[in-house]
């Protein structure tokens, strides 16, 4: 069986190596200055700095991938690549803070101060199997080659594009144009083979489309749902990366979607398909879809959110379930006090959720004080004893009680008591503050306090 499934995946390889060569017989299209709206005024500095000092000493260097993308289509970059026949060591002797990274794929990171230019050497198409793991996955990238093999080498055709220094032209190999302008991501080659190669291609797919707001070509979309599995062969390291980039970019909202609909929400975050199978009466989708909303609004106004908040709002649900579950399970052997559940039940989903999205032990903690301290905010509402004072001071209270808020205005009834006690119980704190100097007044507000 084994012996059947490489000799399948080399035939895959060799048909891709056989398309891509025919595509590299193809003739570019050029695309004069006066023909695109390009201007180096819209290109960082230190990028135009690379681009001329590998031109000025012979080499071949233009501007490709996502910086030419978004300047075609009138957004600001956030980023910029650069891609020369120069190798990496040739590279690193033009620039004086210049280094090496990457196994995988060698760059050269060319340094400006805390300005960051990434320079890669045009690729060719891999022609061995030994590059390539029994599943089709690439496993080294460093086969240098031409412009026209580094382009069909490329992801998506909208993506490369290359913008030439010389002459201001643009060279476009794939009919990346004509996609671009018809907002439709397409993938280069074969998209079973090129999913095969890195099946994070998925998710990159998913992010274009949501941040462009772009459609997927019917034959790039369609594998997606026969390889989605394929994700849980990455390593849970670089799916958080991807993780970050599909959420806190400003346009979570439509990443959630379109995950959901192409079957890679399940892969990522089972724990939230395992709620939503059970169907139970606590799961609340008004939840998520408000709380990516406010994430979404969060980005946009240049507010800081920890990574780790839509976890802890994706994973609610099913961390509930687990909590009463154990509570349940081990009520006739031992008292369980609903804390302890659900610390049992964060550690647990957490312990899972960690083997496929790399989760530092400084956002599981995060996490799971989100989740403990909504079993400490409803303890202790109603009480005005020392305990409401100690937790509301607490610098966990503020990111915690905001998470309560979510619950409550998505209808969540308990979570809708919780917070009306809070709320009054935080004024009444805060009248207290604001007199405290008033000798006069404490008794007044001490009253004040003890009627919440």
């Amino acid at each position: 069986m084994n012996i059947l499934k490489k000799i399948k995946n080399f035939i895959k390889t060799i048909k891709l190596s056989l398309n891509l060569e025919k595509l590299n017989n193809y003739v570019p299209v050029i695309i004069t200055r006066s023909e695109h709206n390009i201007s180096r005024k819209n290109i960082n500095k230190n990028v135009l700095r690379v681009l001329y000092k590998l031109k000025d000493h012979g080499y071949k260097s233009y501007l490709v991938g996502g910086g030419v993308r978004d300047l075609l289509l009138g957004r600001q970059p956030k980023d910029f690549d650069v891609a020369t026949n120069a190798y990496p060591e040739k590279i690193k002797k033009l620039f004086k803070h210049c280094y090496i990274v990457g196994r995988r794929f060698q760059l050269a990171h060319v340094h400006f101060g805390s300005d960051v230019v990434e320079v890669a050497t045009f690729r060719a198409s891999h022609s061995h199997r030994k590059h390539h793991s029994e599943e089709g996955m690439i496993l080294r990238d460093n086969i240098y080659g031409n412009i026209e093999q580094d382009a069909v080498r490329r992801d998506f055709t909208i993506n490369a594009l290359y913008y030439n220094i010389i002459n201001y032209t643009l060279v476009d190999y794939v009919d990346g144009l004509k996609d671009l302008y018809a907002k439709q991501l397409c993938l280069i080659g074969d998209p079973t083979t090129r999913y095969r190669e890195d099946p994070v291609r998925m998710l990159r797919a998913i992010r274009f489309a949501a941040k462009l707001e772009f459609s997927i070509a019917a034959n790039t979309a369609q594998p997606i749902f026969s390889l989605k599995e394929l994700l849980l062969n990455i390593a849970p390291a670089r799916l958080y990366d991807e993780y970050v980039k599909l959420f806190f970019y400003g346009h979570a909202l439509e990443s959630f979607k379109l995950l959901k609909q192409y079957g890679l929400l399940e892969i990522l975050f089972p724990h939230w398909q395992s709620s939503l199978n059970k169907q139970v009466k606590q799961f609340n989708n008004n939840f998520i879809i408000q709380g990516l909303k406010d994430i979404d609004g969060k980005i946009i106004n240049h507010e800081q959110i920890n990574p780790a908040w839509l976890i802890a709002i994706l994973l609610w649900n099913e961390v509930r379930i687990v909590a009463t579950e154990h509570k349940d399970k081990n009520k006739d052997k031992e008292k369980i006090s609903e804390f302890i559940a659900y610390k049992y039940a964060a550690e647990k989903l957490l312990s899972e959720q960690n083997k496929i999205i790399s989760l530092s032990k400084k956002l599981m903690i995060f996490i799971k004080d989100i989740w403990t301290l909504q079993v400490k905010l409803a303890k202790i509402a109603g009480k005005t004893d020392k305990r409401a004072n100690k937790l509301s001071s607490s610098s966990k209270f503020g990111i915690a009680f905001e998470f309560l808020l979510l619950r409550a205005t998505t209808g969540d009834k308990k979570a809708q008591r919780t917070a009306r006690w809070w709320h009054k119980y935080l004024a009444a704190r805060k009248q207290i503050d604001d007199q405290d100097n008033n000798e006069n007044n404490n008794d007044e507000n001490i009253v004040a306090l003890n009627e919440v």
